[in-house]
């Protein structure tokens, strides 16, 4: 990962700790109403990655467990955080979808719903990128093929899994606000396509949609909690 983008991760995750030390009046697991609450959040540094994120997560009430579904929705133009070999790369375009599962075991015994927490999960995604440019390519006219030299667009499948395990805090208050941060680590193992890999530079950074190798996590999570 390059280090700006690192350091912003870092930088955001010290920020929101910090925050959620100096608010008070959060709930615990004697707040909550159902036997199974649920909350609903978004990732927004995801955006940066052309990712929209939700993650789903029920709790069992006095447990200090909770298990996380997540969906993933990928669509954008791919040069905000890659260079991509060349000019051409920012007609570059990615299409996709991924879905994450994750059990998450809270720290504090007495405080699950706002917690210090250990997450292991696996990610699984499937997408397309998309690269148009100038090249030869093929047509057919009156029964006879010819090649020319023009734009062109070629789609890569690219599919990808990853495991991994995060530590975090997570934070409700009586308003059923949630906020969540956390840093981890992960190993993930992605498609690879030689004539993608020759144009373009993709599977590069650890962030990038076909690399495989381990792998730096950050994030923050806004969202609500179901009682």
């Amino acid at each position: 990962m390059n280090k700006p983008v690192l350091g912003l991760f870092v930088c955001l995750f010290l920020f929101q700790t910090a925050s959620f030390a100096q608010m008070s009046k959060v709930s615990t697991d004697a707040d909550a109403k159902s036997n199974l609450p649920l909350s609903i959040s978004f990732q927004p540094l995801y955006l940066m990655n052309n990712t929209i994120r939700f993650d789903v997560e029920m709790q069992q009430k006095e447990k200090a467990s909770a298990f996380i579904g997540a969906l993933e929705i990928i669509n954008g133009n791919t040069q905000l955080l890659y260079n991509g070999g060349d000019d051409n790369a920012t007609k570059d375009f990615v299409s996709g979808a991924g879905i994450g599962l994750a059990y998450k075991l809270k720290l504090n015994p007495s405080e699950k719903l706002t917690s210090f927490y250990f997450s292991p999960g696996v990610n699984f995604r499937t997408l397309k990128i998309s690269l148009k440019g100038e090249d030869y390519y093929a047509y057919e006219e009156d029964g006879i093929e010819y090649y020319t030299f023009g734009e062109t667009e070629k789609k890569y499948p690219i599919n990808s899994a990853m495991i991994f395990g995060n530590l975090g805090y997570h934070k409700v208050w009586t308003t059923t606000i949630l906020l969540d941060a956390y840093l981890g680590f992960g190993y993930k193992l992605s498609t690879s396509d030689k004539l993608l890999e020759a144009n373009r530079d993709y599977e590069k950074p650890i962030y990038g949609f076909n690399y495989t190798g381990f792998t730096f996590q950050a994030g923050i999570k806004f969202g609500f909690q179901i009682k």
